[in-house]
């Protein structure tokens, strides 16, 4: 796997990669079915052009038989001898059995002639056709070694074509988890997005609020030193009464079985308010500002 030049690429350019390495290995399977139909092609002419040779060697020698047989016939006409009738007659014969001898004998050496050019060319159609015996068993021996090597690299081929379909698969799945998993990431960016928008929205709320509570804390300062300045006045009021009633023990002496003098309306109301003041002092004040809101 790591002999391809695959690795680091990322999945849809590894199907590109794949789909363009399907289509080499097509075209390359293709081109080798082509060479290998033209060379049966041309072994297929060379085998029809020895069986042509080979016929014509066989009409060569049927001619060759037929001329010897020719000759032989020639040779035995030529053999005869003339019958004896007269002088004339004999002579006549004579002359004509030499001219029929010169006939024939021209005849046979031309027959010869023409025989030896007949056997010359059927040693050299012989020759060729030894050659082309040779051709034809070296073609068979190279086309026997083609179909080997296509069969090799046919088989090989379907090897790399299945791991590659493998490997295509595998890259088929890979991108869906991949989209799957991107589908999942742009779900939970909404999400966070989402949960941005209302954290945002939430800090306004609380910045809101923060500042609610602080104007209701400045009020309540406020009140709270209103009412210490109130106490204030309170106690110079109470220590003002009390050194009135110093004085006036001071002055009646002698009404001290008596009873004592009813308070107005007035002072019993300051000495409420006073009251009151002093309480709300003693309280400790809170640590924290709590109104209900949500830190």
């Amino acid at each position: 796997m790591s002999a391809y030049p695959v690795i680091g690429l990322s999945n849809l350019h590894f199907i590109q990669y794949s789909q363009l390495f399907f289509s080499r290995v097509d075209a390359e399977v293709e081109k080798n079915d082509s060479h290998a139909m033209d060379f049966r092609e041309k072994y297929n002419d060379l085998s029809q052009d020895h069986v042509g040779r080979k016929s014509d060697i066989e009409t060569l020698e049927q001619q060759a038989a037929a001329l010897k047989k020719t000759i032989n016939a020639l040779s035995i006409g030529g053999a005869v001898k003339p019958l004896k009738i007269n002088k004339e007659a004999g002579r006549e014969r004579s002359n004509s059995v030499v001219e029929g001898n010169s006939t024939i004998h021209n005849r046979l050496n031309a027959t010869e002639a023409r025989a030896a050019m007949l056997g010359a060319a059927s040693s050299k159609q012989a020759q060729a056709l030894e050659q082309l015996d040779k051709i034809v068993s070296l073609s068979g021996a190279i086309l026997q070694s083609q179909d080997d090597k296509i069969k090799s690299l046919e088989q090989k081929v379907e090897e790399i074509t299945m791991q590659f379909r493998q490997l295509h698969e595998l890259a088929c799945v890979s991108l869906a988890q991949q989209t799957s998993a991107n589908q999942e990431v742009d779900a939970l960016e909404a999400r966070l997005l989402m949960l941005e928008v209302r954290g945002a929205e939430q800090a306004r709320e609380f910045k809101r609020s923060e500042q609610a509570a602080s104007r209701i804390q400045e009020s309540l300062q406020e009140r709270i030193y209103a009412l210490g300045q109130s106490n204030a006045r309170f106690k110079i009021k109470l220590q003002a009464l009390e050194n009135q009633k110093v004085q006036q023990d001071k002055q009646l002496p002698d009404i001290k079985d008596s009873k004592p003098v009813q308070e107005t309306e007035q002072e019993q109301g300051e000495q409420k308010g006073l009251k009151k003041s002093r309480s709300l002092l003693r309280k400790k004040p809170s640590k924290t500002w709590n109104f209900g809101l949500v830190s």
